[in-house]
This record gives structure tokens, sequence and C-alpha cells, in this order.
């Protein structure tokens, strides 16, 4: 007979659970998403309220620094959460080792560089570059 059978679910899952090291990627994931809620919000409110708005009135908009910073912080939220999220898709669902660091390393470029270059287009708009 198995021995599982008997044991209880919390019995079978103590020794299987975390490896102790997921936690601060899980904390960040949460704050990242609370931080796409409420940045979220406020973007769409304001874009919103840019809706007859022309290109000149827009920009004037994003050059004060109060909505400069909030875009910035906007897209560092979305990066890092799409970054966290892809990266835990990865080491949970592909096995080989090879194909997981290369994956791994070519989707860390590709999400710097998408924040770096939006980074960079809101401060280019927003100093009148």
């Amino acid at each position: 007979m198995k021995q599982h059978i008997f044991q209880s679910g919390l019995g079978r899952a103590l020794g299987r659970g975390s490896a102790k090291s997921g936690h601060r990627d899980w904390l960040r994931l949460r704050i990242a998403a609370a931080a796409l809620i409420i940045l979220g919000g406020w973007f769409l409110w304001s874009i919103g309220t840019l809706a007859h708005a022309d290109y000149f009135e827009a920009r004037a908009w994003l050059s004060a620094p109060h909505n400069a910073a909030g875009v910035l912080l906007l897209i560092w939220a979305m990066f890092t959460h799409a970054w966290l999220g892809a990266r835990e898709i990865v080491e949970d669902y592909i096995s080989c080792p090879a194909f997981k660091n290369a994956k791994l390393l070519g989707m860390l470029f590709f999400f710097a560089a998408g924040g770096v270059f939006a980074c960079v287009c809101v401060l280019k708009v927003a100093f009148g570059g």
C-alpha cells in the first residue's frame, strides 16, 4: 500500500513548498501590479481629459514635472511587471537549462531596452528636446 494515502495534505506538502527564494519576486510582482492599477487609472483619466487636446497641449501636459514623473513610474511598473511575469513563466515551463538561460537573457535585454527607450522618449518630450 502507498504510504501517501494516509498522509494529510499538509503532510504531503511539507518539504515540497517554496525554495525560500521566490518571496522577493512574488512581492515585487504584487507591488508592480498595485502600482499599475493606481498609475494606470491615473493615466487613463489623464488621457481622457486630453481627448480633445491638440499635439501642443498634450506635449505641454507631459512637460509638467508631476505628469512626466507619473508616466516614468508607469513605464517602470509596466516593464517590471512584464519582466517578472515572463521570467516566472520561462522558469516554470522551460526545462532545458541552456535554452532557459538564453531565453531569460534575451528577455532581460528586450525589456530593459524597451523600458530605457520609453523613458528616453518621455524625458525628451518633458525637457523639450
